[in-house]
Formats: structure tokens, sequence, C-alpha cells
């Protein structure tokens, strides 16, 4: 099961961790396919539908050591990722490549 959280104020990545777990949950994980697929949907749907014009969502998947070591942040082993070699917006290497601050954005 799932629930989405919606915060008023603007939220890093930090704040937005620590908030969900004030709520007592995690940023999510992403463990296969499937569910890669439905957080694609949740994005589609807040963006086109509820024509959220520029939403912020992080997942939980972050550099602990920042040495390219990627943990989620609920403890689940890394058993899948998709990222690209490359981030095409800014060149960079992917995961950290969006925001270049030790976290998946």
């Amino acid at each position: 099961s799932y629930q989405t959280f919606m915060h008023k104020v603007p939220l890093n990545w930090e704040e937005a961790d620590i908030k969900c777990r004030e709520y007592g949950a995690n940023l999510t994980s992403v463990a296969d396919l499937a569910e890669m697929e439905f957080l694609h949907l949740l994005l589609v749907t807040n963006v086109v539908v509820k024509r959220i014009a520029d939403p912020t969502l992080f997942i939980g998947f972050y550099d602990v050591y920042k040495n390219r070591t990627f943990v989620w942040t609920d403890g689940l082993p890394v058993t899948f990722t998709d990222w690209s070699p490359m981030d095409l917006r800014t060149g960079f290497i992917q995961p950290d490549g969006a925001k270049i601050n030790f976290c998946v954005a």
C-alpha cells in the first residue's frame, strides 16, 4: 500500500525525508519495474491530470557516504536500478545528475 503527501511549503530532499519520518513513513523505495512504472503514473497524473505545474517529488535513494554507494532510506536492499547512463538535461552521470546533491531527485 502507499500514501502520498503534498506539502504546501516546498521542501528539499532532507526536509522531505524528515517529514515522512514524522508521519511514521519513508520516502519511497523502488524494488522493481512495476513499482517504477506506478511512480511514473503518479507523476504523470499529478502533472497532466491535476495540473500541478512543477511537482517536486522525491524517492528515498541516497548516497549515504557520498562515495556513490546508494541506499534506500527505508533499509530495503538495492535490487533494482533503471537510470540512464547520463541525465540528458544536465549531461551528468546518473543517478545524482539531476540535483548533484547525493540524493536522487
